[in-house]
């Protein structure tokens, strides 16, 4: 879901085991992947934070299964359709006893949930043992507890590092050693490879099929990636043959997910906030294309938030005049009309309900149709800053850094504009791609193994 802790996969370990009375595995000092956990302690405002969270996103995808399980099996749709005017139960509409159906594909996905559950609580139980231990090193050795750490500075947290363990544990060498995968992603999605990050899905393939394969679990780089390039080659491909094969096997139940996951996290927020369904945000290549090496989430986040107000910004300095009239124009005419239904309905307010305008479409059902469009008409005509292209775009580029150089050195607007729209996209194209990436994915994954040999070199270089 939303919660993401970087990866490691040290071994659990206790003050007793380790040298000096440390909480660390290998040393008195911590190695990246103990620093990995100080920085996502930080980043997460905290131990039960970070409990709370997965323990949240483990429940919300319970709720989403068996909601869908529910919505699927359970109501009486032809009922629902039947009924006029005439007051109903909805108890009558629905039965939880289908809940038990024993057909084969209900039973796999039961089966699969179970499975899947029981990885994740095993999951939050060796999390919660392992960020205790941390929240008893910001405690009694950092002594910052966790009523002020969200008021603390990353900054300070490095401060008392130093003084514990040494000047090498400045910003730079810190943030490095932290965020020596993300570092290589960087590279690795700056080559062709880049073209195919359309999705959070496919992000999370090429980490697990690439980094994966080059990083080892103490967060070091294999050094057989240089003198055992075969074998290297051999686990690259066979991850990635192995994750488009389930993938493949299981894209009916991710598709559906995902397809049930953003109607219900998304549609109700587009339902009360319809203006929302043209806004815009950062797409996943434009994050990771704008990242610098060794920035920090919680900084890189912080620099896109400002980056993408810019944008919006630069953005709206180009809506066509024509498209712009036209709307002002559809908004008078649905504005009118809500007006007078409005004013009817203070006449009697029985008319909301009763009054039907077309065959079964009542009053109030049509007055939301017209406040959606009046929302979004309003939403595409939002007042313009004029003669601001300029000093917008210097924003922006001041704030990206890394923007194209042929887009700065670039002399025609439009062409400037079309290629940061494509960075800067519709929020609905972005759920659209998360949907439908689940169907395309295997192939890519299929499709770049003519690559491997290339993935390697570049790597290895």
């Amino acid at each position: 879901m939303d919660y993401k802790l970087f990866q490691d996969t040290d071994f659990d370990s206790s003050r007793e085991n380790s040298p000096d009375g440390s909480i660390f595995i290998s040393s008195s000092k911590p190695n990246d992947n103990d620093l990995i956990k100080i920085y996502n302690y930080f980043n997460y405002k905290g131990y039960y934070n970070i409990v709370s969270i997965q323990v949240i996103n483990l429940l919300t995808t319970l709720f989403l299964y068996f909601m869908f399980l529910f919505i699927a099996l359970c109501i009486d749709y032809q009922g629902l359709i039947n009924i006029r005017t005439n007051e109903e139960n909805i108890g009558n509409y629905i039965n939880f006893g289908n809940l038990g159906n024993t057909n084969f594909f209900y039973i796999v996905c039961m089966v699969f949930m179970g499975i899947y559950t029981i990885i994740r609580i095993h999951g939050i139980v060796i999390d919660i043992l392992k960020y205790k231990k941390i929240s008893n090193f910001y405690k009694n050795i950092l002594k910052i507890n966790s009523k002020i750490i969200s008021s603390t500075k990353w900054t300070k947290i490095l401060e008392k590092l130093q003084i514990l363990y040494g000047k090498e544990f400045n910003e730079y060498n810190v943030n490095s050693r932290i965020l020596r995968k993300e570092n290589i992603m960087c590279d690795l999605f700056q080559t062709k490879i880049g073209d195919y990050l359309f999705s959070n899905l496919m992000e999370w393939n090429i980490y697990y099929c690439i980094i994966g394969t080059i990083i080892d679990e103490n967060n070091k780089i294999k050094e057989k990636i240089f003198d055992q390039r075969e074998t290297i080659k051999k686990e690259l491909r066979m991850n990635m043959i192995t994750i488009s094969l389930l993938t493949f096997i299981f894209m009916p139940f991710l598709f559906l997910y995902m397809l049930f996951f953003c109607l219900l996290k998304y549609g109700a927020n587009f339902y009360n906030h319809p203006s929302k369904i043209i806004s815009r945000q950062w797409s996943l290549k434009a994050r990771w294309n704008f990242r610098y090496y060794n920035e920090l989430k919680h900084k890189m986040d912080e620099r896109m938030d400002i980056a993408s107000i810019y944008a919006k910004e630069y953005c709206s300095q180009f809506n066509s005049k024509v498209f712009e009239t036209f709307t002002k124009f559809l908004v008078f005419i649905a504005s009118s009309f809500f007006m007078v239904l409005l004013l009817l309905s203070l006449i009697n307010e029985h008319i909301l309900f009763n009054l039907n305008i077309t065959h079964d479409k009542p009053v109030i059902w049509y007055m939301g149709i017209l406040g959606s469009i009046i929302a979004i008409g309003k939403n595409i005509n939002a007042e313009r800053k004029q003669g601001a292209n300029e000093e917008s775009f210097n924003k922006l580029s001041n704030k990206i850094r890394y923007i194209p150089s042929d887009l700065l050195e670039n002399t025609n607007p439009l062409r400037v504009r079309n290629k940061i729209v494509k960075m800067y996209e519709y929020q609905i194209i972005t759920l659209f791609k998360e949907c439908l990436s689940v169907i395309v994915v295997p192939f890519i994954l299929i499709y770049l193994l003519r690559y491997v040999d290339s993935i390697i070199d570049f790597l290895r270089n």
